[in-house]
């Protein structure tokens, strides 16, 4: 079973990128594991799916991963995301920024 810390809003110092978009697409995997890490509840069945297209597995579907993504990055953004702050991906990168620097 994996760790599960309680829940702890990150903080200004925190802005940046958390995860690198030149990891290609292991980089949504990570994304995911940062939010089970910090609390977000990922079903067995998820996890499954994410853990086999991270290893390249050519069975899930990049649209099952992303919409897990998706959740996953709501769940940051409700439960870890100091207020005025977002996290989104820019670029290809998963960051935290400010919300007077969201791109338009």
């Amino acid at each position: 079973m994996a760790e599960t810390r309680p829940i702890v809003k990150a903080t200004p110092d925190d802005v940046g990128c958390w995860v690198d978009g030149a990891l290609g697409w292991h980089a949504l995997a990570r994304m995911v594991e940062i939010a089970d890490f910090y609390g977000y509840s990922l079903s067995d069945e998820d996890r499954e799916t994410v853990k086999k297209h991270d290893a390249g597995d050519g069975v899930t579907t990049l649209e099952e991963v992303h919409e897990i993504a998706d959740e996953a990055a709501t769940w940051l953004n409700e439960n870890l995301a100091p207020d005025g702050y977002t996290f989104l991906w820019i670029d290809g990168d998963f960051c935290l920024i400010d919300d007077e620097e969201l791109p338009e």
